[in-house]
């Protein structure tokens, strides 16, 4: 591989080229015809004109001709129409040629350095990018081109660059949700594991169910990052089949009714069948987080309603409650990890802020979606929609 050219270089080249070769090509046509011409106008010269004219071509060719020679030359041309010698005429088409090049190249030249800047600033950037530096643009520095493809590749490496600034500071923000989130229940099993070295309790039942707690609340954590770092890598394994989401309602119906029932809520379901093509393991994942969160932010409204429908091409499951709705989140959604409306209520009810993204990256991976409204007259509608099994007659089809 050869040394590296500048794009204005190469573009000037080509350009020059082209002209080269176009008048080139040109003049040889015309070459053709005018020696066809020539040939044919000579032939039916007298034989003594035409020894006169051949003894001062190559004069006329060198300029050297005599006055007298010049003057019965151009006599001779008169007289029986005679073209000048080719070679004068290529001179003639010579210097035109090359000025043509050489306005070509640099014409071109200009506009490939216009066309270059763009790309320029963009490597620049990219280079500060690598550096570290996620701030980079190239809209701000770059002129802007009147060539769609360049103007694209600008706008879209902003778009890049954004998101690449956005995705750094969320894993810089998500890295101190974690050790946050981890750092409490660490503390209290290491405070009490302290304690019962110093005899301060008792190494009994209930300092034992204490440090337990604490460990299961760390492992949800763990697992639920888990499964959103392997649903942000497409590599959340699904076993799809056929299912009745009213069987999985209420499966949970029977999980949870002892704790909802504790809390002094009543449980409402309407389990009517609805196929979808899941994972019946993930998708109650998905379900009990939002059972979950009624059951922790929504015990003062007294009631948890669940029920299922189906639509031509979706089935899904509704959650609502009577709690105090879906709270305002600036700049994201309830949906996004360790997002929280009230953010020491959630703590006190042990919560980590990633149940319902969890229930958002299955939903994805299904190729369905979650979404949260306001219920009238008040509390909150939480959705679960799937892609519902395909029917043919009576029968039903798994992929």
């Amino acid at each position: 591989m050869g040394p590296l050219q500048s794009f204005s270089a190469r573009v000037a080249a080509l350009v020059a080229s082209i002209v080269l070769s176009a008048g080139i090509l040109t003049l040889a046509v015309g070459f053709g015809y005018l020696v066809h011409d020539d040939y044919t106008q000579r032939s039916a010269l007298p034989p003594e004109i035409r020894a006169e004219l051949a003894a001062m071509d190559s004069r006329a060719i060198l300029g050297t001709l005599s006055t007298e020679e010049a003057l019965r030359y151009d006599e001779i041309g008169d007289d029986y129409y005679i073209d000048p010698p080719l070679v004068v005429i290529a001179a003639s088409f010579a210097a035109p040629l090359f000025l043509m090049a050489l306005a070509g190249a640099g014409a071109a030249a200009l506009l490939a350095h216009r066309m270059a800047q763009p790309i320029t600033v963009v490597a620049r950037q990219a280079r500060r990018i690598a550096a570290g530096d996620l701030a980079a643009r190239a809209s701000g520095l770059a002129p802007k081109s009147r060539v769609a493809e360049i103007a694209g590749l600008v706008e879209d490496f902003d778009i890049l660059a954004s998101k690449l600034q956005a995705s750094e500071a969320a894993l810089a923000r998500d890295a101190a949700a974690i050790a946050h989130e981890l750092a409490t229940p660490l503390m209290v099993v290491r405070g009490t594991a302290q304690a019962l070295i110093d005899g301060v309790y008792a190494p009994d039942q209930q300092t034992i169910e204490r440090i337990i707690r604490q460990t299961d609340q760390m492992s949800r954590i763990v697992e639920d990052l888990r499964v959103l770092s392997l649903a942000s890598a497409h590599r959340l394994i699904l076993k799809r089949e056929v299912v009745d989401l009213a069987d999985l309602v209420r499966e949970i119906e029977a999980d949870f009714t002892p704790r909802i029932t504790a809390a002094g809520m009543h449980f409402f379901v309407e389990a009517c069948s609805a196929v979808a093509i899941a994972d019946p393991a993930r998708v109650r994942q998905a379900l009990a987080v939002f059972v979950e969160n009624g059951l922790r932010y929504a015990a003062e409204g007294k009631e948890l309603h669940i029920r299922t429908s189906m639509a031509a091409d979706s089935a899904a499951i509704i959650v609502m409650d009577r709690g105090p709705g879906p709270p305002e989140v600036a700049g994201g959604s309830i949906f996004d990890a360790f997002v929280r409306g009230d953010a020491s209520r959630s703590r006190q009810s042990g919560g980590s802020g990633l149940g319902l993204a969890v229930a958002k990256a299955i939903a994805e991976a299904h190729g369905g979606r979650v979404g949260v409204d306001k219920r009238e007259g008040g509390g909150s509608v939480f959705t679960l929609s799937l892609t519902a099994a395909l029917v043919n007659g009576n029968d039903l089809e798994s992929p």
